[in-house]
């Protein structure tokens, strides 16, 4: 007897709500430990990265500061940092100083800063395109509109995202590159 072939089983529902989004602490660590051990890589990432780049909320807050202190023109070490927060009153949110202080522990290098916030990049990037995948999601589950419309606004959203790319020179020099 010949079994007949049966179709594949339905899958189960996603658990959305559980879904872990992409992130790297070690990375987030290395950019803001980087930035504190060397002038240039603080301004690298003032430069390239945005808070949103960060998924931890005290790493945001911690950039944020930092981004402020290179504006004002001052350098970003430690005591500047902490002070900076304090004056915020955001330095017990984000650890105190003791975290601060381990943000410098474990650098791989500093002088690889750019390679790091091409990982966060990347990792941001890859939130908000699940971010957006919700948002279609949510709009296709409502059923008010057409499929036209809810694929014209899902282009509309990935094209109009920012468009930052992590990029490595033909010299090994990495950058990131965005319009």
């Amino acid at each position: 007897m010949v079994k007949k072939a049966t179709a594949l089983p339905k899958p189960p529902a996603r658990d959305i709500e559980g879904l872990i989004l992409p992130h790297s602490v070690q990375v987030e660590r290395s950019t803001l430990g980087a930035a504190l051990i060397q002038s240039s890589a603080a301004d690298y990432i003032a430069d390239h990265l945005t808070p949103a780049d960060y998924f931890r909320r005290a790493h945001r807050v911690i950039f944020e500061a930092m981004v402020e202190l290179r504006r004002a023109g001052a350098e970003v070490d430690l005591l500047t940092l902490q002070t900076a927060l304090k004056k915020r009153k955001k330095l017990d949110d984000i650890g105190g100083p003791v975290y601060l202080t381990g943000l410098t522990d474990g650098v791989p290098r500093s002088s690889n800063v750019a390679h790091y916030a091409g990982i966060l990049k990347d990792l941001s990037a890859k939130r908000a395109l699940i971010g957006y995948a919700n948002q279609t999601l949510d709009l296709v589950a409502a059923g008010e509109h057409g499929s036209e419309r809810l694929i014209a606004d899902a282009d509309r959203r990935l094209i109009e995202r920012p468009r930052r790319r992590y990029t490595t020179t033909s010299s090994g020099e990495s950058s990131i590159a965005g319009n």
